[in-house]
């Protein structure tokens, strides 16, 4: 990697990436971008790239951007978001032939347990959204970007419903994060920033999902409807 990036003068340099099981010997790869490992992406391309893990987040940075770079604390996910910052502020990606094993069988890693935790990656989920807002990215990845919070939001509420929290104190701490995470965030301005797209694209179904958030009897209704299908999926897990 550190060849590479010396003989491309890249900020960041990606390496394969492979969803490590231990026991397996077919793991899945994540190769360069789409297999390529030869292509070098703009930091505006890396960043698109990286929003559906067309290519993985785990890079090799220059040193300076890290420095230069807060790094937030409000969620455990944060690097979602800080990767696509980087990404962003880079002069260039590249791929390498160097391999990172990211380990997907150690069932009590921050990433295989849910709890209290999990519902603050709202927090990511809108620095993200804000970020390519700012950065004028096209219309429809900011509307899959607003539509990605609107459904993330719809699924931590019904799990909210649902879960069993260890003690009062968090369920009311995620509670009233969640109550004011709609109140600050999911509002007229952020619900119909894009409205010109979704009414040329047809997306109806966004439509209606905006009449749920702002509409108190279809939440609820919906939020039921959401807590049906948990109860059928068996979603049954605590806090640890």
């Amino acid at each position: 990697m550190v060849e590479k990036q010396n003989e491309t003068g890249a900020e960041c340099v990606l390496p394969i990436m492979e969803f490590y099981f231990e026991k397996k010997s077919n793991n899945k790869r994540i190769v360069g971008l789409n297999g390529d490992k030869n292509i070098q992406l703009s930091g505006k391309e890396a960043c698109v790239a990286s929003l559906n893990w067309s290519i993985h987040g785990f890079v090799l940075i220059k040193s300076d951007l890290l420095k230069a770079e807060f790094f937030p604390e409000d969620a455990f996910d944060s690097d979602e978001y800080i990767t696509r910052k980087l990404f962003l502020k880079s002069n260039k990606v590249v791929f390498s032939d160097g391999v990172f094993f990211y380990r997907q069988d150690n069932l009590n890693a921050i990433t295989k347990t849910f709890g209290k935790k999990n519902f603050y990656v709202l927090n990511s989920s809108w620095k993200l959204y804000t970020l390519l807002k700012e950065n004028n990215y096209d219309e429809n990845i900011i509307f899959n970007s607003q539509i990605g919070i609107i459904h993330q939001y719809l699924d931590l509420y019904s799990i909210f419903k649902s879960f069993t929290f260890i003690n009062e104190i968090d369920k009311n701490d995620v509670h009233l994060f969640l109550k004011k995470y709609k109140n600050k965030h999911l509002v007229h301005d952020f619900l119909f920033y894009n409205l010109q797209y979704t009414l040329r694209h047809f997306k109806w179904k966004y439509l209606i999902l905006i009449a749920v958030i702002k509409v108190g009897f279809l939440f609820k209704i919906f939020i039921k409807y959401k807590r049906t299908k948990l109860k059928k999926s068996n979603f049954k897990r605590s806090i640890s």
